[in-house]
């Protein structure tokens, strides 16, 4: 694989990492929606069954977005093959940046860009989830629509 593939398929990761997350926050609205209108008067067996499947589709996601985290790590090493022993471009170079150099936060270590965004996205999943365990089964939810009368209806 060259170089220009190589990159081409990392570009191509950061697209499936942002519609992994565009999809998981769509099932979370839908999600809360529905909690909020319909699954917050229900019992806690009907509870549990509608974050048990949420949590199916959450979890696909996942396993997806995990996948993907492996392809881009072989990626990566791809780029560290050609950079050794061909030589790399600059956008290769680029491309490899966002693995090797990023953020001093203490003496002599650094928490790459990679290593960020992967560490932000799975924390960030973690605490979402968290947060659906606790507005699924402990949030008292409280109903927020204002009956109205209509003159002249039956």
């Amino acid at each position: 694989m060259t170089e220009a593939e190589t990159v081409e398929l990392l570009v191509e990761q950061t697209n499936t990492l942002l519609a992994g997350v565009g999809v998981f926050f769509t099932v979370i609205s839908v999600y809360m929606a529905g909690l909020n209108y319909v699954l917050s008067s229900e019992t806690v067996f009907t509870r549990s069954l509608a974050f048990f499947f949420v949590s199916i589709a959450l979890g696909m996601i996942l396993a997806v977005m995990f996948g993907a985290q492996m392809q881009h790590e072989g990626l990566i090493g791809r780029l560290e093959e050609l950079r050794d022993t061909e030589g790399i471009g600059a956008a290769g170079l680029a491309a490899l940046g966002n693995y090797t150099e990023g953020f001093r936060y203490a003496k002599d270590q650094e928490l790459t860009i990679d290593e960020l965004v992967i560490y932000f996205v799975w924390c960030s999943a973690a605490l979402t989830y968290a947060a659906l365990i606790y507005l699924t089964f402990f949030y008292k939810w409280r109903p927020n629509v204002t009956p109205i009368t209509m003159p002249g209806a039956l």
